[in-house]
């Protein structure tokens, strides 16, 4: 068993809620020696590493979002892999906190022989439990009861247009959980298909349902034209926000805290063990997030 582990940690995508958290606590670890790449992909590619200080990083921050900053892509993310595994010869292994992206790169630098933990975050498409979920699900039911509010109605039909990958069911739980009905006009860019479409989150009873209602770039229908719908077909008054964004940079919640912490754990007793190979956290076919909470000793 290795006492201690030289780990690197990147954030290479949108920021969320618990990554700091995630980071300064496997820092603090005294069998860990963690350094930071600082722009995503960028600074993987081009050598720009941090190196954590034990002193200052004791204690998990509550602070959303991540310090190391994320970046694009200069070219293609071979190429920038093929760099980057250069800068991590002396490490013992990378950690990705990230969505899609960082699930292909951990498979790419996987068969380049990296050592790799890939760990997914909200906002994602992965479907399991995620680094910030408790987080920004907090966020969105205070950000739709503030909503509530400026209609001045004890419900409101709130619209809101969405312009990233928000977890669909972290809306339809915070409509739940406050009572709004909410439409969401989805980015015509996240479609698979090229067709209108009015996809039923959850219905709480005939009268109320909370739906994705997605526009198609193909479509003659507008946005606004879609929302003049909306809004002379329903009894309740319309508050129509892009304010979904802010909510993945909200304060972390002590729940993900937690989670961030236990998960540290978790993932220094796997590290440690001679024999382990690649890992993604999020591939069906090795490891996941459950797997190492539910593991021996934890």
């Amino acid at each position: 068993m290795k006492d201690m582990l030289k780990l690197a940690v990147i954030t290479p995508e949108r920021p969320c809620p618990g990554m700091n958290a995630f980071m300064f606590s496997l820092a603090g670890n005294d069998d860990v020696e963690l350094w930071g790449i600082l722009g995503g992909w960028l600074g993987l590619g081009s050598g720009r590493f941090l190196k954590f200080s034990k002193t200052v990083l004791k204690k998990p921050s509550h602070c959303g979002g991540s310090f190391l900053g994320s970046g694009a892509l200069p070219g293609s993310l071979k190429n920038t892999l093929l760099l980057g595994v250069e800068h991590l010869k002396n490490f013992d292994g990378l950690i990705i906190l990230g969505q899609e992206t960082s699930l292909r790169a951990a498979q790419l630098l996987n068969a380049m022989a990296m050592r790799v933990l890939m760990i997914p975050t909200v906002g994602s498409l992965l479907r399991w439990y995620v680094l910030g979920t408790d987080s920004v699900l907090s966020a969105l039911c205070r950000f739709l009861i503030s909503c509530r509010r400026i209609a001045e109605l004890q419900e409101a039909l709130v619209v809101m247009y969405l312009f990233d990958k928000c977890e669909r069911n972290l809306l339809a739980r915070a409509a739940l959980a406050t009572g709004v009905d909410l439409v969401v006009l989805q980015s015509p860019s996240h479609f698979e298909n090229k067709t209108n479409e009015t996809t039923e989150l959850h219905r709480r009873d005939s009268s109320e349902i909370v739906a994705v209602i997605k526009s198609s770039a193909y479509s003659r229908i507008s946005k606004q034209e879609m929302f003049d719908v909306i809004s002379g077909g329903s009894q309740q008054k319309v508050v129509k926000t892009n304010g979904v964004e802010m909510c993945f940079h909200a304060r972390t919640s002590r729940f993900d805290i937690h989670f961030a912490k236990a998960l540290v754990e978790g993932v220094i007793r796997l590290l440690k063990k001679s024999e382990w190979g690649s890992v993604v956290l999020s591939n069906k076919k090795v490891l996941s997030i459950e797997s190492i909470l539910l593991s021996e000793e934890f």
